[in-house]
């Protein structure tokens, strides 16, 4: 019983090496100064170390393409650098404990860009989103999403300024296409909801409240209401 169980641990010892598991020392010091050590699985890491981790400057590669270069702090990702995924998108910027963090550029193989803050490997703050149609989006961003304050630019030329959530116009905002038609007041989910003034591109107007983009309830515009009071309005 005694013998059986010293050979189990023997064995689990053996197992558990890191030349057995793939991860090795292949060239320098990999404790503390410059080294190249490959760990299982097909990953590689070339840089300097500190008491046996990643600390640093460093390249780290992945058996499925993805490559990062740059600061490396406790073996995490941390500090400047840059990280190419095999889908071809590309980040370059701040990193913190492995994600994307604070400023940084992300760029997307179809064209896409992000430029702006980050917050553990989320698009969070400001930013400007650009779609490969030539579309722009500036302003708020939270959880990878178009979130409170910002402005969409169209390739026609259209905007829309306002408040956002989750990617679509919700709250105040005004919208303006290129024919010169322009929407002023609520929106939800995209679509007009609750009081706004839609101006048409002949300049005739829709005032009243609205509910998922129809009217529901007209009122009188700011100009009917000057004519019925007496052309010039209230006087004093």
């Amino acid at each position: 019983m005694i013998i059986s169980r010293l050979l189990l641990f023997v064995l689990s010892l053996f197992l558990l090496s890191p030349s057995y598991l793939g991860a090795e020392c292949l060239k320098g010091d990999c404790q503390n100064g410059q080294g190249v050590f490959s760990y299982f699985g097909g990953m590689k890491y070339t840089g300097q170390f500190k008491n046996g981790k990643a600390n640093g400057q460093g390249i780290k590669t992945y058996s499925d393409g993805t490559k990062y270069i740059g600061q490396f702090k406790d073996g995490k990702f941390s500090g400047q650098g840059k990280k190419t995924f095999p889908d071809g998108a590309v980040y370059e910027g701040e990193f913190k404990k492995g994600r994307f963090f604070n400023k940084g550029t992300y760029s997307m193989a179809d064209g896409t860009i992000y430029v702006g803050e980050f917050s553990y490997g989320q698009f969070s703050g400001k930013g400007t989103y650009t779609f490969p149609s030539g579309a722009k989006y500036e302003g708020s961003f939270m959880n990878d999403k178009f979130t409170g304050q910002g402005t969409m630019t169209y390739k026609d030329g259209s905007t829309y300024t306002g408040n956002w959530v989750n990617n679509a116009p919700s709250g105040q905002g005004k919208a303006k296409k290129a024919d010169g038609s322009s929407y002023e007041g609520s929106w939800w989910n995209g679509k007009f909801d609750g009081r706004g003034v839609l101006t048409k591109a002949n300049g005739k107007k829709e005032e009243g409240f609205w509910k998922e983009g129809k009217l529901t309830r007209k009122e009188k515009t700011s100009k009917e209401k000057k004519q019925s009071l007496g052309g010039s309005g209230w006087k004093y």
